[in-house]
């Protein structure tokens, strides 16, 4: 009986080993952040070319202002755009935060 509880226990160790190894590296690139509600915020554009009305995805801006208007979760957000439509809900991992002052913003 002693040898199996010492393999238990190495096998417990060397879980829990594995375990924080795994932590750290995800960890690395996890961005810890939130969002109030006014906040503004940059938002991912997703955008499909278009041939007909000669528009190039490619070229269109990759992030565009908009202004949290509700907290959903944690992870989602209610945003409005900069003319004040609605933007939609977005996904944390597609925000960005705004560093800018509010004179440097122009709707347009």
């Amino acid at each position: 009986m002693n040898g199996i509880s010492e393999i238990f226990s190495t096998v417990k160790n060397k879980l829990h080993s594995a375990y924080q190894r795994n932590a750290a590296v995800y960890n690395l690139r996890k961005r810890d952040l939130s969002f109030e509600i006014g906040d503004k915020v940059w938002r991912r554009n997703k955008v499909l070319s278009d041939a007909a009305n000669k528009f190039a995805a490619k070229l269109a801006p990759k992030y565009v202002l908009s202004t949290v208007h509700k907290k959903i979760s944690r992870l989602v957000y209610d945003l409005k755009n900069a003319n004040g439509s609605p933007a939609g809900e977005w996904h944390i991992k597609d925000l960005k935060p705004y560093f800018g002052s509010n004179s440097d913003v122009s709707v347009g």
